[in-house]
Order: structure tokens, then C-alpha cells, then sequence
């Protein structure tokens, strides 16, 4: 009898290790692929005062609307924030969220929205500075310029629902 629950036991243990070995495994390949959530094959990039050369740059594709915008690149000169706004009369507008880059080369960014977007509009992903504090404040987080002098930013648009009248 005590063959037995020993063996049990054992039974026991491997099961729980291997059910470890599997979460972990799959919280990994989640966590890794996070990004690339909402991108379709939208029709490109529109970007607003960009090139692969500059030190601060950020490109979005076209996609669905939801409560994550995902982002194809971001390249910041020191620590800042990737800022959506939607679009007010042709210009970046309200502020549906923010999500803090460190400085470097990032590609399939996210940032997640309080506001989610809706299908059908333009948006703006928009470069701003940090002051400093880790925590986004439109007023003292100021848009970052390119060496024109204007937003570093990238125009995007959200698919129409696919229910809509194509022809």
C-alpha cells in the first residue's frame, strides 16, 4: 500500500511540473508575440515628417479599431512617449493614450488607449518627451520636433467595419 501512494505521489509531481513547464511556456510565446494584435494588412503608412535617417521617428500601418493601437516602429533619441490622438479638423486632436519607449529601436509597439479608436477615422501617433518622471502629462511632455521644426508623427487610418457596402 505504501508502493502505491508513493507512486502516486511521484504521478503527482510530474503532472504539476509539467503543467508548470507548459504555463510558462505558453505566458512566454504570449508575451513575445503581444504586439502584433489589430495590424492588418491595412494599405500602408502615411507618415508625417519621417525618414529612416532621423533620430526620432515612428511609422503605424493602417488597422482595426479597438482599444490597442499597434505600432510598425518607433525609433526615439532618448526616453519618450508614443502619444495617439484622433483627429480633429485635418490636425492631431484629443489624446486616446500614451505608452513610454526608452531610448533605441523598437518594432510591433503597442500603446493601449482609454479611449478605444473607431472604424472608419484617421488617427495621429505622435512623438513626446518625458520630463523626467515616467508618468505622461500633455502639458509638460511636449511633442518632440524634427529638424523641420514640426511633430515628429505618423497618420493612420482604422479599417470600416467589415459588415459595411464595398461596391
Amino acid at each position: 500500500m505504501n508502493f502505491m501512494q508513493q507512486d502516486s505521489n511521484q504521478k503527482t509531481i510530474i503532472i504539476a511540473t509539467l503543467a508548470f513547464i507548459v504555463g510558462f511556456g505558453l505566458a512566454w510565446l504570449i508575451s513575445t508575440n503581444k504586439a502584433g494584435y489589430g495590424i492588418t494588412s491595412g494599405t500602408g503608412v502615411d507618415a508625417i515628417n519621417q525618414a529612416s535617417t532621423t533620430a526620432n521617428f515612428v511609422s503605424v500601418k493602417d488597422q482595426n479599431s479597438g482599444v490597442t493601437v499597434a505600432l510598425e516602429q518607433v525609433q526615439l533619441e532618448k526616453l519618450g512617449w508614443v502619444v495617439i490622438h484622433d483627429e480633429d479638423n485635418g490636425a492631431p486632436g484629443r489624446i486616446l493614450g500614451a505608452q513610454l519607449f526608452d531610448a533605441g529601436s523598437w518594432t510591433d509597439g503597442t500603446v493601449d488607449l482609454l479611449r478605444g479608436t473607431l472604424s472608419g477615422k484617421m488617427y495621429y501617433a505622435m512623438l513626446h518627451s518625458d520630463n523626467g518622471d515616467h508618468a505622461f502629462d500633455p502639458k509638460s511632455d511636449t511633442p518632440i520636433l524634427g529638424e523641420d521644426g514640426k511633430s515628429v508623427m505618423a497618420k493612420f487610418s482604422t479599417m470600416p467595419d467589415s459588415g459595411t457596402d464595398q461596391n
